[in-house]
């Protein structure tokens, strides 16, 4: 695949996000221990491009191994790769492999991206890489949508390779057999992201738990009709905040089936940083619960 050009627009308040501080923080990173400086618009924004982010991620790396900046800011950029490598932290390596995962989306360059991921995969398998890289990995995308609401190039190409990668997933587990239906899980249509549901219809899966996923579902009666047939125990709707009347709506259907399965509805609330992992093991625990799996 011919690579795009390097992105070369990631403003100031993205990249802080990305690194998990505030953005007078990389400002005196940059004023007081000399860190590289940035590109500039014509306009005066500052502008990172993906050499320079490689080169903060791994100073934000060091110092939550403790190390000061004043004493990171004189290593040079191997010296602190080498640091880094050195680390036997599971968590500093899945935060590293998060950062170059997103940095390789961001270049388009998706081989290399496609071959990290499954690296990762394989030595620490798909559970963990769910947990500790899919998900963060997710929620450092959401800082990054243009003006449009789009996502760039290289990430969209990203996107689709991790769903198709859960789709295979899916398909090695073992068939779910007779018996009745213990949940279902749908997405609203208006919804963009179907990563969060397919991760959870894995995990679902995974635990015994009897799932039929529906996708992307339009709430009308339709739906009611294969509710009937299905007559699961619960189910599982993922929407977005600007779509929760959908979710109404819902509701309002169901009110009039003839069974009373339990309505657990998540919006993109469950996806924003330092709540998706907690509302996705809540969310896995309350389904096991109510199934008594």
């Amino acid at each position: 695949m011919k690579e795009a050009s390097c992105m070369k627009n990631l403003k100031i308040g993205q990249v802080a996000g990305l690194l998990g501080i505030q953005a007078h923080t990389l400002r005196t990173w940059e004023k007081r221990y000399c860190i590289r400086t940035p590109a500039r618009s014509l306009t005066n924004i500052r502008l990172y491009d993906t050499v320079t982010l490689r080169e903060l991620f791994d100073i934000s790396l060091l110092n939550q191994l403790h190390y000061k900046i004043s004493f990171v800011s004189r290593l040079s950029p191997l010296q602190r790769k080498k640091k880094i490598n050195e680390s036997d932290n599971p968590g500093i390596l899945a935060q590293k492999t998060v950062n170059e995962l997103l940095t390789l989306a961001l270049e388009c360059k998706i081989e290399d991206f496609e071959m990290l991921l499954d690296g990762y995969l394989s030595s620490a398998g798909i559970n963990t890489g769910i947990e500790k890289v899919l998900l963060p990995l997710q929620e450092k995308t959401k800082l990054l949508k243009q003006q449009d609401g789009s996502m760039p190039v290289g990430l969209r190409l990203a996107y689709h390779l991790i769903r198709q990668k859960i789709l295979v997933q899916l398909e090695h587990l073992p068939s779910q057999g007779k018996g009745s239906c213990e949940a279902v899980l749908l997405v609203s249509p208006g919804c963009q992201n179907e990563l969060c549901p397919l991760f959870l219809y894995y995990t679902l899966r995974r635990k015994g738990i009897k799932v039929f996923y529906l996708g992307r579902v339009s709430m009308s009666a339709g739906l009611k009709d294969l509710l009937v047939i299905l007559r699961p125990g619960f189910l599982l709707v993922y929407t977005e905040q600007a779509l929760l009347r959908e979710s109404r709506d819902l509701t309002n259907l169901i009110a009039g089936l003839p069974f009373h399965p339990v309505l657990m509805s998540m919006d993109e609330k469950a996806c924003d940083p330092g709540w998706a992992q907690a509302f996705f093991d809540r969310s896995i625990e309350e389904a096991v619960h109510l199934t008594g799996a």
